[in-house]
């Protein structure tokens, strides 16, 4: 039996903003096929270096934001120039998702906000409750970030893959050159 597809996902965010500080390790069926997603739930309180660690480790990256703290929310372009700075080339997979819907009451970041922000970074956008996730936006979330990791993953193969063989053609034609003088 294959092995199922292994992706591995670091959650940013600042602290308090509803993330878990924890590592685990989770199966899901995504369009038919078992993905095992390996999730590191960052504390939020890293220094620089950790951050950095946490960033080169990851595939995708989810990027949590508290829609009731403007502040967490300002964090995000810091956060995502960090990000491309240590993960080059610059088109990371990344979803951004703003928590704690459930308290709309004390919104402090319209969603418009969030989406002209996703917009601006090229990436999905979500607004959930981690707490009361009736509706599945962080299990979507995620599951959109490990389809998109694994696009990216598919055409970086297939640009490997020609690049190989354009090299193979380089090295016969370097030897029948060679043969024929």
């Amino acid at each position: 039996m294959a092995k199922s597809p292994e992706v591995k996902l670091a959650v940013f965010g600042r602290a308090g903003v509803g993330k878990s500080e924890s590592t685990y390790r989770h199966q899901a069926s995504i369009d038919d096929e078992v993905v095992t997603m390996e999730i590191l739930d960052t504390a939020g309180q890293e220094d620089v270096q950790q951050k950095e660690g946490h960033m080169r480790w990851g595939d995708g990256f989810v990027l949590v934001y508290d829609i009731t703290d403007r502040g967490s929310f300002e964090e995000v372009a810091p956060l995502r120039s960090l990000l491309e700075e240590v993960k080059k080339p610059k088109n990371v997979p990344l979803v951004l998702l703003g928590n704690k819907s459930d308290l709309d009451h004390a919104r402090q970041v319209a969603t418009e906000e969030g989406e002209r922000l996703a917009a601006e970074m090229a990436c999905a956008f979500y607004e959930c409750s981690a707490c009361a996730d009736e509706g599945g936006a962080v299990a979507e979330a995620f599951h959109e970030l490990c389809r998109e990791v694994r696009r990216r993953r598919a055409v970086q193969g297939k640009a490997r893959r020609r690049s190989s063989t354009t090299h193979v053609k380089q090295a016969i034609n370097k030897m029948l050159t060679k043969i024929s003088s």
